[in-house]
């Protein structure tokens, strides 16, 4: 399966609602749900520029 084109949705029935789903599929779609967290929580902040110079 191609991690990278499922949805959140689907992603978090894999990792934790699905009883069929092998141990693997599961470490996968975990591994994909914190990849998605951690590349949105790693935009760059303004601190330490000086928006306005005068």
């Amino acid at each position: 399966m191609n991690w990278r084109k499922a949805t959140r949705a689907q992603l978090v029935i894999i990792a934790f609602n699905d009883e069929k789903a092998s141990t693997v599929d599961k470490a996968a779609a975990q591994g994909e749900l914190l990849r998605r967290e951690k590349r949105i929580s790693s935009k760059p902040t303004m601190r330490g520029k000086e928006l306005f110079k005068r």
